[in-house]
């Protein structure tokens, strides 16, 4: 036995040395993939919210733009109130989703610039006669919020690496 464990006693520090090398290495490796999967679920998180903030914005536009207040009688007056709020509305959730999109272009995707198409969402939603006194429908407008609202959210879903 003696010699058995003296044969033995030069190899043990390479073997600790090893063993403890490939726990250090698990470890590291284990650290990274939590934290490149920890990474992608949060950005996941926020395309999600930024997805639901888009959806909400276009409804409010699409409510303020169906809205006819051209007339004097008591829904077209009514109808003005209400398109007063939707416009302030749609241009506060135009303007968070700006610095929001700026925000999430700075931690995952600096290659993308959201300001650029958030200009466009801005433009389909509040260009033409959007601060009038009175206006009629404009049923148009749909495909035009829509189609810039898509450019936004098809850039949040890109794949990136």
């Amino acid at each position: 036995m003696e010699t058995f464990l003296a044969e033995l006693s030069p190899v043990v520090p390479a073997l600790v040395g090893a063993v403890v090398g490939a726990i250090l290495s698990a470890c590291l490796t284990g650290f990274l993939v939590q934290r490149h999967w920890a990474s992608r679920a949060s950005e996941s998180v926020l395309i999600d919210g930024h997805t639901k903030d888009l959806d909400t914005l276009v409804k409010m536009t699409l409510d303020y733009w169906s809205l006819d207040y051209s007339g004097e009688t008591k829904r077209h007056k009514e109808n003005g109130e209400k398109a007063r709020a939707l416009a302030t509305k749609i241009k506060a959730s135009i303007k968070l989703l700006v610095y929001a999109l700026r925000d999430y272009s700075d931690r995952y995707c600096k290659n993308v610039d959201f300001t650029r198409l958030m200009s466009d969402v801005q433009d389909a939603c509040t260009n033409g006669a959007f601060d009038a006194a009175k206006r009629g429908p404009d049923w148009d407008r749909y495909v035009i919020v829509v189609n810039a609202t898509n450019r936004v959210r098809s850039a949040l879903f890109v794949r990136r690496p």
